[in-house]
């Protein structure tokens, strides 16, 4: 069972890791957008 939580904490680890790297995304486009229609 300890085998089983060790991959479901790296599986939640990455998950986290993707999210937060969109989460950047979508602001750093969100300000792209806003930097372009003040242009």
């Amino acid at each position: 069972m300890k085998n089983l939580d060790e991959i479901a904490d790296r599986i939640r680890a990455d998950f986290a890791a993707k999210n937060a790297a969109r989460d950047k995304a979508l602001e750093r486009s969100r300000t792209l957008i806003r930097h372009c229609a003040n242009a």
